[in-house]
């Protein structure tokens, strides 16, 4: 019997101060996957982060800011100048329009402002954007017991801090209960998995004559240790829209599925495969209704002797609509596949290295060659 409440007394005292040493050990993990996160995602950096620490519980505050440089290419007037650039070119006519617009202010002697000069001393009068930021907000339970969740170093709740204006908005469109819950749990062995989940609900559209409902959404992203290999599962089993007109869209039997594993710092070995099991569209007149089965986009990528073989599958089984029947055309399928082959892995390595330090400001992102900081 006093074997027994030894055990018991021993039990108990590992399970009351095991979480203060998991508590550590989880700010360790959860701050080095932060800062994995902002080197593989380069348009994100970290402006500041904040640990408050518990027994069983701890909360972790991290405001993100987007690159500088990735701020600058999305800027308003960059995005704006674009458009008219590709406006023009797409219409010479207009061109061609401006041109003769020109001559005459220059026959009567007047001189046209530079749209472009005027465009950048605006930009050197206003005063310096404050940059794009906001805030996420990290509920830990400190392991090695995670109730339904199982064993590991930390489940964490995350939610997006908001005002209060913005969560009555969410809750007056989608209910009480969240719009969509991320909860991640953070393995002994450096893995972990982030599942986000949105609950089935129907949504009466404000003002309008649309009922929005949906099942339940699923999709559970497992990475391992460094990032080093990763898999992907998600499924959406029914969305549908219907109009009081009579109109409605059914998606049925969305899923994704993946998994690869990293040849080399920002190459990955792997596949993927999103697949849509029917989209439909009726309408009173049943004329302008269709129907289109087995919608897919599948990608794989294989890398041997230092080369990689990239290929992507696109596209849908039957395809049914009522003006197309009554021409006597029958479409089973539609597909586009292509591939690419003998790809040398490093220069493609390096490319997709240099794509993600161009997001960050900082040139050609350098990186280990297993991929980052461990």
């Amino acid at each position: 019997m006093k074997k027994l409440v030894v055990v018991v007394v021993v039990l108990a005292a590992i399970l009351l101060l095991a979480p203060l040493g998991v508590a550590k050990r989880a700010e360790t993990r959860m701050n080095r996957g932060l800062d994995k996160m902002v080197e593989q995602f380069g348009y994100l950096v970290v402006a500041d982060r904040k640990w408050t620490g518990g027994w069983f519980k701890s909360r972790q505050e991290v405001t993100f800011e987007v690159s500088p440089a990735f701020a600058d290419v999305m800027s308003p007037d960059k995005l704006e100048a674009i458009f008219k650039e590709d406006a023009a070119t797409a219409d010479p006519a207009e061109a061609e329009d401006t041109g003769s617009d020109d001559s005459e202010h220059q026959i009567a002697g007047e001189e046209e402002p530079d749209a472009a000069d005027e465009s950048a001393e605006a930009a050197e009068d206003r005063p310096p954007a404050s940059p794009l930021r906001f805030k996420v907000i990290n509920d830990v339970v400190h392991g090695p017991v995670l109730g339904f969740s199982g064993l590991g170093v930390a489940r964490v709740d995350t939610t997006l801090d908001l005002s209060e204006e913005v969560h009555a908005r969410i809750r007056e469109v989608f209910g009480p209960k969240r719009a969509l819950e991320i909860r991640t749990r953070v393995g002994f062995l450096g893995g972990g998995t982030t599942t986000f989940t949105s609950e089935g609900r129907t949504i009466k559209v404000e003002g309008e004559d649309e009922e929005i409902s949906y099942e339940t959404l699923k999709v559970a992203v497992g990475y391992g240790r460094n990032a080093d290999s990763y898999d992907i599962d998600g499924k959406l089993p029914k969305f549908q829209v219907k109009s009081d007109n009579g109109k409605q869209v059914l998606v049925t039997g969305v899923t994704m599925d993946g998994d690869g594993e990293r040849v080399k710092g920002d190459l990955y070995d792997g596949d993927f495969e999103f697949r849509i099991e029917e989209i439909k569209f009726e309408e009173p007149s049943g004329n302008s209704g269709f129907s289109v089965e087995d919608v897919h986009y599948l990608l794989d990528s294989e890398t041997k002797d230092n080369f990689v073989t990239m290929a992507a599958k696109m596209g849908t089984g039957s395809f049914k609509n009522a003006a197309v029947s009554s021409t006597g055309l029958d479409i089973k399928e539609i597909h586009y596949d292509f591939s690419l082959r003998r790809l040398h892995a490093g220069s493609l390595e390096k490319m997709f290295r240099g794509m993600r330090g161009a997001y960050a400001g900082t040139g050609d992102a350098e990186t280990t060659e297993e991929g980052g900081a461990g």
